[in-house]
C-alpha cells in the first residue's frame, strides 16, 4: 500500500459519500470489508500499483456500485491511456462513445487470454503453472498485463477473448464483472456461479470461450484437466460423425434425438453435406485432363470446399453447446429477482451466441453456393447435377438458419447490435437463393 493508495481512497471515499450520503465503501486500502447491504461502493483508487511504481503504463481507478450485492453502474479509468469505460446494468458497456460486445472469436485455438499470477502466495505457484501450461497450448497466446480491472475491460472490449486468475478481491473485479455482462460475456468462479461482491476465483470471457475455460481449469471441484474439452475437440456424437464408416452410420448419428451436433444443428450439418459434394465435384473436374482449362479453378474450389465443410462441423458443435447452455438456463430457479435476472440473462446470452453462429453457418452457405453455381457452370458434365444439389441444399440450410437467427433474436429491439443482425442476413439469404434459381435454369436446360 502506498500513500497515493490512500489518498486516492479517501478523495474518492469523501466524493461518493457526500453524492450519495448513507452509502458505505468496500476498498483495498481503507475499507477492506466486504459489505451488500444498501447502496454499497466498491473502490480500487489505484489498481496496478507495482506498474505505478515502476513508471509501466498500465494502472487504473476502479468504482462499482451495488445496491442490495446487485452491481448497478461501473466505471474503470485507465489513467495513461486517458481512457474511461462505463457500464450500467441493463444500459450497456461503453468505451467513451462506443458500445462494447465482447469477441465473436469460438476456436480456443485463435483466442488471447488474459491471466494474473498468484504473486502474493507462493504456495499457488505450481499449481497455476500447471494451468498455465494446459491453457497456453491451446490458445493463440496468454498475457499478464497486471491489472486486473483493465484486463476484465479488455474481455468486455473483445481484446482478450478469456481471463482467469486463482484469486482477486472485490475491488478488483466488480466494475469489470458488469462491463463484461453488459457486453454479452460471462464472469463466474470455477464452479461457474456468478460470482458477486467477493473474493474469488475469477473466469471471464465471451460465452464460447469462457465455457472452454472452465473446462479447461475445474474437475470435481479440483483444478485439473478432465480429459479432452468437448468444445475444442468435439463431443461425443460429433465424434461420431467424423468416426462413421459408412453413410448409414453418419446418418444414424445425425438421427439421434439429442441436444448434440448430431441432433440441434441441422443448417450446420446440411451446408456441411453441400460443401462436401462441391469438394468431390470440384475433386473429378480437377481429374479429368479434358477440363485441363478449368483445373486450377477446380482445385482452389475443392480446397475452399474442404475448409468449408469443417468449419462447418465446428460450427455445428458450437451450436449444440450454446443451445445446451439454453437448456441449462431454463433450469435456473426463478424464485427471487435475483435469480430471475441471472436466468434471464443467461438465456439472453444463449440465445446472442446461437444467432451469432447462425449466421456464420448463412455466410458459410452462400460460400458453398457460389462454389456449386461454379461447378454446375463450368464443372464435369456428368456430375453437374450433383454440383446442383450442393447449391439446393446449401440454400435450405441457409433458410433454416436465417430463420434460427430470427427466433433467437425476436426478444432484441431493432436498432439494437443484436438485432441488427437480422436485416443483413435476409439480404445474404436472398443472395443464396439467387444462386437456387440460377442452378434451377442451368439444369433445366436440355443436355448437351
Amino acid at each position: 500500500m502506498t500513500d497515493v493508495d490512500r489518498t486516492a481512497e479517501r478523495i474518492i471515499t469523501e466524493v461518493l459519500l457526500a453524492a450519495e450520503p448513507g452509502s458505505r465503501i468496500v476498498g483495498e486500502e481503507l475499507h477492506p470489508e466486504v459489505v451488500t447491504e444498501g447502496m454499497v461502493w466498491i473502490v480500487d483508487p489505484l489498481d496496478g500499483t507495482t506498474n505505478f511504481l515502476h513508471d509501466f503504463p498500465r494502472y487504473a481507478v476502479s468504482i462499482a456500485g451495488a445496491v442490495d450485492g446487485v452491481l448497478a453502474a461501473a466505471a474503470i479509468v485507465n489513467v495513461p491511456g486517458g481512457e474511461t469505460y462505463t457500464a450500467s446494468r441493463g444500459g450497456g458497456a461503453w468505451h467513451g462513445e462506443r458500445r462494447l460486445a465482447v469477441s465473436a472469436i469460438r476456436d480456443p485455438a485463435f483466442a488471447l487470454i488474459g491471466t494474473g499470477f498468484p504473486f502474493t502466495d507462493a504456495s499457488q505457484i505450481a499449481e497455476y503453472l500447471d494451468q498455465f501450461r494446459r491453457i497456453a497450448g491451446h490458445t493463440s497466446g496468454i498475457r499478464r498485463p497486471g491489472a486486473a480491472s483493465l484486463d476484465l475491460a479488455d474481455v468486455a472490449a473483445g481484446r482478450f477473448d478469456g481471463f482467469w486468475e486463482q484469486q482477486l478481491s472485490a475491488w478488483d473485479i466488480a466494475a469489470g464483472t458488469l462491463l463484461i455482462r453488459e457486453a454479452g460475456g460471462l464472469v463466474t468462479d470455477l464452479s461457474g456461479r456468478d460470482i458477486g461482491i467477493e473474493h474469488t476465483p475469477v473466469v471471464a470471457g465471451n460465452p464460447t470461450i469462457h465455457a472452454w475455460l472452465l473446462d479447461m481449469l475445474r474437475s470435481d471441484g479440483a483444478l485439473s484437466l478432465r480429459g479432452k474439452p468437448a468444445w475444442r475437440f468435439g463431443m461425443s456424437d460429433a465424434d461420431s460423425l467424423t468416426r462413421a464408416s459408412s453413410l448409414d452410420e453418419w446418418a444414424r448419428a445425425i438421427a439421434r434425438p439429442t441436444i448434440s451436433p448430431a441432433g440441434g444443428s441441422a443448417a450446420a450439418l446440411a451446408a456441411a453435406a453441400a460443401a462436401a459434394v462441391v469438394e468431390m465435384v470440384a475433386g473429378l473436374t480437377a481429374a479429368r485432363e479434358a477440363y485441363a482449362l478449368v483445373h486450377e479453378e477446380a482445385r482452389a474450389a475443392r480446397a475452399r470446399a474442404e475448409g468449408l465443410r469443417q468449419e462447418l462441423l465446428t460450427l455445428a458443435s458450437a451450436d449444440a453447446e450454446a443451445l445446451q447452455r439454453f437448456e441449462q438456463a431454463l433450469a435456473l430457479p426463478k424464485g427471487s429477482a435475483a435469480e430471475r435476472e441471472l436466468r434471464e440473462r443467461r438465456k439472453r446470452s444463449a440465445l446472442r451466441e446461437g444467432a451469432d453462429i447462425q449466421r456464420d453457418v448463412l455466410a458459410r452457405c452462400g460460400e458453398v453456393a457460389e462454389l456449386g453455381v461454379a461447378m454446375v457452370e463450368r464443372g464435369l458434365k456428368s456430375a453437374r447435377g450433383d454440383a446442383g444439389t450442393a447449391v439446393f441444399l446449401a440454400a435450405g440450410a441457409a433458410r433454416s438458419a436465417s430463420w434460427a437467427i430470427r427466433m433467437n433474436l425476436q426478444d432484441e429491439p431493432p436498432g439494437s447490435e443484436f438485432g441488427g443482425i437480422v436485416a443483413p442476413a435476409a439480404v445474404r439469404l436472398a443472395g443464396v437463393e439467387e444462386a437456387e434459381r440460377l442452378v434451377g435454369r442451368l439444369l433445366d436446360r436440355p443436355p448437351e
